[in-house]
């Protein structure tokens, strides 16, 4: 699927969806992508109700989900009230890059990603380019972490 064109997805989400794919499946997880899209927040809001249902009613239930753009979370919230959802009880969720987001007195677990890093990488590698000194493909990693909250429950 090619995502590429959405005004909510960019090529680097693409490349995420398809990373969280491939080790969801490598971990026997079967990956269901809700892909909310609309051009307000109604049809978005619409296109997370319908989603979360089809994904809600699967079997088996998901015991958690990630959310990859933070914009579905109050539509997906506002859904999980509606259902009697609780959270972490029912269900764990968890977020990229939402250092302080919080809904329904919920602090939300998340990705940290090293967006300075990420933007000091980029620079460099920019510049590089620019002065033609990139010899081959380069590869570079930076840091992330799991912040647990209270948005995921334990395993035990």
């Amino acid at each position: 699927r090619d995502i590429t064109n959405s005004p909510f997805f960019d090529p680097v989400d693409d490349e995420r969806i398809l990373g969280y794919t491939i080790a969801m499946r490598d971990a026997g997880l079967q990956p269901f992508i809700i892909e909310a899209v609309g051009t307000s927040s109604m049809s978005t809001e619409l296109s997370v109700k319908k989603e979360l249902l089809e994904m809600l009613a699967s079997n088996p239930k998901p015991t958690a989900m990630f959310f990859l753009k933070n914009y579905t979370l109050p539509h997906a919230f506002k859904e999980f009230n509606r259902l009697g959802y609780k959270i972490p009880e029912d269900l764990s969720l968890i977020t990229i890059d939402a250092q302080d987001m919080k809904y329904n007195n919920v602090k939300m677990s998340y990705v940290w990603v090293d967006c300075e890093g990420m933007g000091y990488t980029t620079a460099k590698v920019l510049v590089s380019e620019i002065k033609r000194e990139a010899k081959k493909t380069q590869k570079y990693e930076l840091p992330t972490r799991i912040i647990m909250r209270d948005s995921v429950s334990s395993i035990v």
